[in-house]
């Protein structure tokens, strides 16, 4: 009498083997996982392209504070520190021309300290560094953004105000 199907394996009749469970599983993971990597990608680039847009209206914004003639060639004072775009900001403030750009930044850009300052955000959620000389040879204004990974200067997004 041949074997049949039916007679070597009665009960597999419906389902699914364990290896061909394996194997989606297999497949759904990795799918998962390059989601999950080019989303993170493709977040990261938004952060940083957000964090370019800012900083183009800063530099507008301290070149029209630079083109006033109370402040000719001036530069708001600034060394990187925590709070120096909040001393940008009031210095900012003071010129007509720079408040313009300024107000062209998103609110959620701006944001208030404990003690009611307004700061400037980068595209990571991270203040805005600002120094007061260190582009092009130290000689113009710099603004720094320390970039998705606070700690590490490899990822920072820096643009002259020139």
């Amino acid at each position: 009498m041949a074997a049949t199907r039916a007679t070597i394996r009665p009960d597999r009749t419906k389902g699914f083997t364990l290896v061909e469970m394996l194997v989606t599983m297999l497949i759904l993971t990795i799918g998962v996982a390059l989601s999950v990597g080019v989303g993170t990608t493709v977040r990261t680039e938004a952060c940083a392209e957000e964090t370019r847009a800012t900083q183009a209206l800063v530099v507008k914004a301290i070149q029209a504070y630079r083109s006033e003639p109370d402040w000719k060639n001036a530069s708001p004072r600034g060394n990187g520190e925590t709070d120096s775009s909040i001393k940008l900001l009031a210095a900012l403030q003071r010129s007509e021309q720079a408040r313009e750009w300024i107000e062209r930044l998103p609110d959620h850009v701006l944001q208030q300290n404990a003690a009611g300052q307004p700061y400037i955000l980068d595209g990571f959620g991270h203040p805005l560094l600002y120094y007061r000389h260190g582009g092009l040879g130290g000689e113009v204004p710099l603004l720094v953004s320390r970039g998705k990974r606070h700690d590490d200067p490899a990822d920072d997004i820096r643009r002259d105000a020139h």
